[in-house]
Order: C-alpha cells, then structure tokens, then sequence
C-alpha cells in the first residue's frame, strides 16, 4: 500500500502507475487507464473520485476479506495486460513501413540509416539544429529565465548566508585539540547536506517547465543532451557566489587553517556539494 496517496495533480505528472498487494502486481499502466481498468473489472470509479484513493481503497477491501482477496484482481489484471499488449502489437503492425526508396533517400538526405520498420517518413526523428547551436540557444533562454527570476538567486545567498551565521555560532573558533578535530569533522557533516537542501528551490521550477520540455522533444526541437548541458553550464555559474559568500562566514569562524589555498579549497569543496 501506498504511505502518500499522490493527489489529481501529482497523478498527472506520473508515465505509469503500478499497485501491488502481497507483493503482486494489481495494476501496472498509466494512471488515465485506471478507470477503463476497474470498469472492466466490474468497481467502476464514481465522478469527481481520486482515482488512487478508490483503487487503494478496493485493494485495501479485497485484502480484509480473505488471504486470497486479491487474486481475483491479479488474474483479471494479467490478462488485461496480454490484452493490451495484443492491441499495441497489432496498432504497431499497422502501421505503413517505409519503402526501400524512401529509406534510402532518408539516409542519404539525413546522413544515419533508417530502418524500415520505423514507420512513415513523418515519423523519422529529426533536428534543425546541431547540438552546439542548440545548446547556446536554450542557454541563452535559461539565463534570460533566471534574470527575470532574481528572488530565486537572492533566496539561495539568503539561505547560505543564514546556514552558515547558524554554523558559525555552534562551531566558533575551534582549537586544534582532538576534540576540535572531531568537531570540524562534525561541522563539515552538517555542511554537505545542506549545500543539497539550499538546492530543492529548482525542483518547483523543474516541475513547471517538464510539460514545456516534453513538448518540444516530442516535436524535436532540441536534443535531451542539449537541455541538459545547457542548464548544467547556467547553474554552474549561478553556484559560486552561494559558494564564495557561505565560504567566507564559516571559514575564518569555525577556525579552518590552511591560509588562502585552504580557503580556495574550501571554496571548491562547497562547490562541488551544491
């Protein structure tokens, strides 16, 4: 069973959905195939009904009658699922493969081969662009994003800044007893989660931009390596003043030693955390 009954909206973000009871699959698919599934299965989902509310409920049902509840489900869903698979094989059969000509001048006009199975000519994967283009254009777009967005930057240096003003009056001025040694040791664990933590500000904004990314994919408008270089570049470079600033408070403060190189190597370190 389930500890977080995903709500409508999260539901909508999930590919596929799997329910198991007594470690036997009750349901595997997308979720917007839950209420054809128990329609078939005789519990159709009332209107307006959180669908994994009903399917966990009737799974939760099914257990409390007997040790073989379920196995009405199990059976119904296996054959479901050999159904399924029969419809796609034969919508995938169906379709019109590409002639030898046609392949052909795909390959040659495009520059990679084309197998013949693939589908029509409207089907072959294609982009305008090469990849280095590509990736200048979506990082030129992703930075225009974060200057319009200069809150989310302020919010990260406000959160290091607190972390380490937070830090910085626990560990005050270790000495170079054992003891100490044993401290900073302490103090670098607290360090490295939550360089991790000041980071989840980008996964509402991930989550906004997916169906924009899904779309544009879909449709080749860039490569899947593009987007994600792009981005890696643009965040690479909005890290290191989060890095230079929570650095600068808890280095001198917590009593590191090593002089300038150790400071820019603990400036690296905090880097490479985020």
């Amino acid at each position: 069973m389930s500890m977080h009954q995903p709500s409508a909206r999260i539901l909508d973000l999930l590919d596929g959905l799997i329910i198991l009871s007594r470690v036997k699959s009750v349901f595997n698919g997308p979720p917007a195939s839950l209420p054809s599934f128990f329609s078939d299965f005789g519990h159709p989902i009332p209107e307006r009904e959180n669908i994994t509310e009903f399917a966990l409920d009737l799974v939760r049902e099914l257990e409390r009658e007997s040790t073989e509840g379920t196995r009405e489900l199990v059976d119904f869903n296996e054959g479901w699922q050999k159904k399924k698979f029969a419809r796609d094989t034969t919508q995938t059969a169906s379709q019109q493969a590409l002639s030898l000509k046609e392949a052909i001048d795909a390959s040659v006009s495009r520059g990679k081969l084309v197998s013949g199975s693939s589908g029509s000519m409207e089907t072959i994967s294609s982009y305008a662009n090469p990849s280095l283009f590509e990736t200048f254009i979506l990082a030129k777009r992703y930075m225009k994003n974060w200057i319009r967005m200069p809150e989310l930057v302020g919010t990260r240096i406000a959160t290091v800044m607190v972390t380490g003003f937070l830090l910085a009056t626990v560990y005050w001025k270790l000495d170079n007893t054992p003891r100490g040694a044993n401290e900073r040791l302490t103090f670098f664990a607290f360090v490295m989660p939550t360089m991790f933590y000041c980071c989840l500000d980008n996964v509402p904004v991930f989550i906004q931009e997916r169906f924009i990314f899904l779309r544009e994919t879909t449709h080749n408008s860039y490569r899947t390596s593009s987007y994600v270089i792009s981005h890696s570049l643009v965040t690479m470079h909005q890290l290191i003043a989060p890095s230079i600033v929570f650095a600068s408070i808890t280095f001198w403060t917590v009593g590191l030693n090593g002089g300038l190189q150790g400071f820019l190597f603990y400036v690296l370190i905090i880097y490479a955390s985020f």
